[in-house]
C-alpha cells in the first residue's frame, strides 16, 4: 500500500490561496497578457479614482460646522467606496487627495496633516475589510465604518484637533465623548448612503474590470455576486 506523502504548504502558498489575494484578484478582473487590455484597465482606474477623488473634495469644500471640533461632512462615502470598489490604495488616495484638495481650495485654519491621513485610512481600511471577508456587501460596510469610526474618527481626529485646540484646558477623554455622539449620528448616515450608492453602482455594473463575455454570463456573475456579498 502506497504511503499519501503530506505536502506542507508554504507561506507563499497559503498567501496566494487566502481570501484576501483571491478577492483581490477578482477585484482587478481576470488576468489578461493584452497590453492593450491592460491600458484600458490601468485608465479606467484612474478615471474612476479622479472621478471620486473630485467628489471627495466637493464634500470637503461644503463641509458644515457647527462647531470648530465638529464637521458635518459627506466626503467618506466617495473614499470608502473607493476603497472597497477599486482598492485599499485608490481608497486611501481618494480620501487623502480629497482632504488637502478641499482645503487648498477652501483653507479654514491651518492644514492638519494626521487629519489627512485619517481621511485616507478610511478607503484603506474600507477596502481591506471587503477583501478580507466572504460575507453580505453591507456587513461588510458597517464593519468598516465601525472600525473607522472608532480608529479615525475617534482616536486621530481626535487627538489631533484635542492638540490644536484644547491649549491644555480639556483633556483628550472630555473631546472625545463631546464629539462621539455627533460623529457617530454622522457615520450612520454616511453609512446608509454608502450601502444604497454601492448598491445602485453594482447594478448598474460600474467599476467592473472583467472582460465582457455574454449577457447570460453577465447575469449569472452578478447573482454570484450577491450571493457571496
Amino acid at each position: 500500500m502506497e504511503e499519501k506523502v503530506a505536502t506542507k504548504k508554504t507561506f507563499k502558498d497559503k498567501l496566494k490561496s487566502s481570501r484576501f489575494v483571491v478577492n483581490y484578484k477578482k477585484l482587478f478582473g481576470e488576468k489578461t497578457t493584452s497590453q492593450r487590455e491592460i491600458a484600458m484597465r490601468a485608465t479606467a482606474r484612474i478615471a474612476y479614482t479622479g472621478v471620486l477623488v473630485a467628489l471627495a473634495t466637493l464634500f470637503n469644500v461644503i463641509t458644515f460646522y457647527p462647531v470648530k471640533y465638529l464637521a458635518f461632512s459627506l466626503s467618506v462615502v466617495p473614499t470608502f467606496l473607493a476603497g472597497i470598489m477599486l482598492g485599499p490604495v485608490s481608497g486611501f488616495l481618494v480620501g487623502f487627495l480629497g482632504d488637502l484638495l478641499g482645503w487648498l481650495i477652501l483653507p479654514q485654519g491651518a492644514y492638519m496633516p494626521l487629519i489627512g491621513v485619517s481621511s485616507g485610512l478610511w478607503g484603506a481600511i474600507g477596502g481591506l475589510i471587503f477583501l478580507s471577508f466572504d460575507i453580505k456587501y453591507y456587513f461588510k460596510i458597517i464593519i468598516g465604518f465601525v472600525v473607522s469610526l472608532l480608529f479615525c474618527t475617534s482616536f486621530l481626529n481626535t487627538f489631533n484637533l484635542w492638540l490644536v485646540y484644547s491649549n491644555g484646558k480639556s483633556t483628550f477623554w472630555a473631546y472625545l465623548w463631546l464629539r462621539l455622539p455627533f460623529q457617530f449620528a454622522m457615520a450612520s448616515i454616511n453609512c446608509f448612503l454608502t450601502i444604497i450608492t454601492y448598491r445602485e453602482l453594482q447594478k448598474a455594473k460600474v467599476f467592473r474590470f472583467k472582460k465582457k463575455t455574454s449577457p447570460k454570463n453577465d447575469v449569472s456573475e452578478l447573482e454570484s455576486d450577491d450571493q457571496n456579498q
